[in-house]
């Protein structure tokens, strides 16, 4: 099982005269870390509340059941500061997918909460 903790954390910008900044990210990192499966098996991920807000997991994309999709207050609840959710699902198609917060996401995911990396592959089968 893969574990993302969503917690803060500082980051330098770019540029030669970098500071670090605070951010929210997910196990130290801002894009959060890449998750990899292959097309037609499970992925198992428990993500745990590392910040004062409620927040989830949603995944870009992905053809999966309702109540593994993130959205707080239709498919699932948020998951409350220091408690933990574990999501578990088929990856039925291949492709690069992202996730994010869908809990306060415009705040969350421009603090550091996603995992889109730019020029990253699909992982295919």
């Amino acid at each position: 099982m893969h574990k993302l903790v969503a917690e803060p954390g500082t980051a330098l910008l770019r540029g030669k005269d970098a500071l670090p900044v605070k951010i929210w990210g997910y196990n130290g990192m801002a894009p959060g870390p890449v998750l990899r499966v292959r097309q037609g098996n499970e992925l198992r991920v428990q993500l745990q509340n590392g910040i004062h807000q409620p927040t989830t997991l949603h995944w870009h994309g992905i053809r999966i059941a309702n109540a593994m999709d993130g959205v707080p207050g239709l498919t699932q609840e948020a998951v409350e500061p220091g408690k933990t959710f574990d999501y578990r699902f088929t990856c039925p198609d291949a492709g690069m997918l992202w996730y994010h917060p869908h809990r306060f996401s415009s705040e969350q995911v421009a603090r550091g909460l996603h995992d889109h990396h730019p020029g990253a592959v699909p992982h295919p089968n």
